[in-house]
């Protein structure tokens, strides 16, 4: 075809063309997604003929089998090292499991939901027994919860809780009137998109959360 001819002869101009008119009109990109795709077949063709010239030779074998000697080396060099000092391993062991928490908690950083982003957030937290519905109001400072159990179907219960803190991460919201007592020492809480809340004293007072999805969001 005249087309994969044209892109053969013209790639950078032919990419050019496809990038200005799908930002014109983004439609437009489902006519380019055959020469997109040979386009990237034949990279990836490319791409993999220069891997195996490069490693599929008898100089390649010779290095990786060098390789495979050190590592046996230095593994069984470690291991001696290990029996006579334990201690070694120990702190290894313990290295790698900061080392973990560490990645894991910056993950959990960088992906967290941004709040400040938001001016007012609706929120079904619905479970099994009970239909939930939460707004959060930045400009009010409020959070407006709609209750409907399966003990009392029909009735519907709403309630109002001060919003205390809307930061990047979290929002606190303030304890109901009901709740503010020994029993429920903490403020409830929203992050990413769970909202946290503490159990009664009496059993332990563990934390739990509810998955809530975003009906609403601006």
């Amino acid at each position: 075809m005249k087309i994969f001819d044209f892109y053969h002869k013209k790639k950078a101009l032919s990419w050019l063309i496809i990038v200005i008119t799908s930002i014109i009109e983004p439609t437009l990109l489902i006519l380019w997604i055959p020469l997109i795709t040979y386009a990237l077949v034949k990279k990836k063709d490319l791409f993999i003929s220069k891997i195996d010239k490069k490693y599929n030779n008898k100089e390649w074998d010779k290095k990786m089998k060098n390789l495979d000697k050190n590592w046996d080396v230095k593994l069984k060099k470690i291991e001696k090292d290990w029996k006579k000092n334990p201690k070694k391993a120990l702190l290894l062991m313990a290295g790698v499991f900061v080392g973990i928490i560490f990645i894991y908690e910056f993950i959990i950083y960088a992906t967290a939901k941004n709040y400040n982003k938001l001016s007012y957030i609706e929120y079904d937290c619905s479970t099994k027994k009970t239909t939930l519905f939460r707004s959060l109001d930045k400009d009010k400072m409020k959070m407006y919860n709609s209750v409907e159990t399966d003990q009392f179907p029909g009735k519907v219960t709403r309630t109002t809780q001060q919003i205390i803190d809307w930061k990047g991460n979290k929002i606190s919201v303030e304890l109901l009137p009901s709740a503010r007592n020994a029993f429920y020492p903490h403020e409830p809480y929203f992050k990413n998109d769970k909202f946290y809340q503490q159990g009664l004293k009496a059993f332990g007072g563990d934390w739990f959360s509810t998955d809530c999805k975003i009906i609403e969001q601006r």
